[in-house]
């Protein structure tokens, strides 16, 4: 498990007090000119009762409001709201920071007009699709200016080139060297984005970051001229590459910073960057569609700019990576790890005024649950950074805080995950 934070700069975000939402569904008929109409009269706050019919029944509390709703050659689309907590805990659940679970169906056949009784909508097991996990409360990542109409931002792809996907659910880790060397000045690092080398790759990409080489010595020379290799954990990783410039997990559109902040490239000052991507299906029965051996070429677009932003970022790991000391018991429906970073280690690493944290991200892995950043400065345990009591390996995103949270040298930090291993039967790793 890893807790990824990046500091020296602020974000500004803030708090509503009603959540929307815009459903889009993609049609291939015609428009009906009935159809607001129609809408108006059939749209129901419904729910589906635990261990009971699948079918969604009525609310006695109507709690959503629809603001629009129109269809045309090719998509339906119904905008509606709703508030964070409608205080009806019986049939609606309230929108936290928490990862939430979006489960929606769909049906190529409309309800008859204003029913309400159960049985007349389609069939749920033909018409659920599966869940979309997200974050309700995060708001949209900035805005960066295109290449092609701001010549003062840059484009680069850093792709793996033609990776064996693993059979079955074997995961595999994949390292790939980089030698950037036409970077001769000082930029900031903007943005950053997966790249899919085709439709294949979304079930096998699970995590890809990006380690900051320091020095020029002979080993990583001969990884830059390689097609990459298989590596696991820190040991195959050389130490010069101990510092993270990006890290994309699954879910994650990519990240954006904020306007007051970029992370520093020079190749004056670091010239080798190490792409660590691991590949796992999650769907193994997809793998069987394909009996050839598929090859990859995913990898990270970065987006950087010689206009310097007031701040450097940085990114600080806490937790604890894979290894055969880190064991979670099985049979256990709450279990609890840490990872410190302890008085000394912020007071070396951090500056004199300190760093200013602006988005978290919070990783675990298929077991993990729950995970709080916890902050202690002296004897006293201030609020958390970030806390998700719903995590979702499927779904790891940065998270941007409503406001920076400052940490001084001497605080304590802590990544606290709790685990379900309720369903292995022998211990995890």
């Amino acid at each position: 498990m890893t807790t990824s934070q990046k500091g020296q700069a602020r974000a500004n975000q803030g708090k509503e007090l009603s959540a929307r939402a815009e459903v889009v569904r993609q049609t291939r008929r015609e428009p009906r000119k009935d159809y607001n109409l129609r809408v108006l009269r059939t749209m129901k706050d419904r729910h589906v009762t635990r261990n009971g019919d699948p079918e969604p029944v009525v609310d006695p509390s109507q709690d959503y409001m629809l603001m629009l709703g129109y269809e045309n050659a090719t998509h339906t689309v119904l905008r509606f709201r709703r508030k964070l907590d409608t205080c009806d805990p019986s049939h609606d659940i309230a929108i936290t920071n928490d990862t939430m679970r979006l489960l929606y169906m769909y049906h190529a056949q409309d309800p008859p007009h204003g029913s309400v009784r159960l049985g007349t909508l389609p069939d749920p097991a033909h018409a659920f699709r599966p869940y979309r996990p997200m974050v309700l409360m995060q708001r949209a990542q900035l805005p960066i200016p295109s290449p092609t109409h701001d010549e003062r931002v840059r484009v680069l792809e850093l792709r793996n080139e033609d990776v064996e996907l693993p059979a079955g659910d074997l995961p595999l880790f994949w390292c790939k060297m980089f030698k950037l060397e036409d970077i001769n000045r000082k930029h900031h690092l903007i943005r950053y984005e997966p790249i899919y080398d085709s439709s294949s790759s979304v079930h096998y990409l699970q995590h890809i970051t990006l380690h900051e080489c320091q020095g020029a010595h002979a080993e990583l020379e001969e990884m830059a001229r390689e097609q990459g290799r298989p590596c696991l954990g820190a040991r195959s990783i050389p130490l010069a590459c101990n510092a993270i410039v990006a890290s994309w997990s699954r879910g994650s559109e990519g990240f954006t910073y904020p306007h007051e902040a970029g992370y520093p490239i020079e190749s004056r000052q670091a010239k080798y960057y190490l792409m660590e991507t691991h590949y796992n299906n999650l769907k193994p029965d997809f793998a069987q569609l394909h009996a050839r051996q598929m090859a990859d070429n995913s990898g990270l677009k970065i987006y950087f700019t010689h206009v310097l932003r007031p701040n450097d970022a940085g990114i600080l790991s806490i937790g604890m990576d894979p290894n055969w000391r880190h064991i979670i018991p099985p049979g256990q429906k709450r279990v609890v790890s840490e990872g410190q970073c302890i008085e000394d280690c912020t007071g070396y690493a951090f500056p004199q005024q300190g760093i200013n944290i602006f988005a978290v991200m919070m990783r675990t892995h298929q077991i993990g649950k729950e995970v709080k950043l916890r902050q202690i400065r002296q004897t006293e345990e201030l609020p958390p950074i970030a806390h998700d009591s719903n995590i979702d390996v499927a779904y790891q995103d940065f998270r941007r805080l409503p406001q920076s949270v400052h940490s001084m040298p001497g605080d304590r930090l802590i990544a606290e995950c709790i685990y379900d291993s309720s369903s292995r039967k022998a211990i995890t790793l």
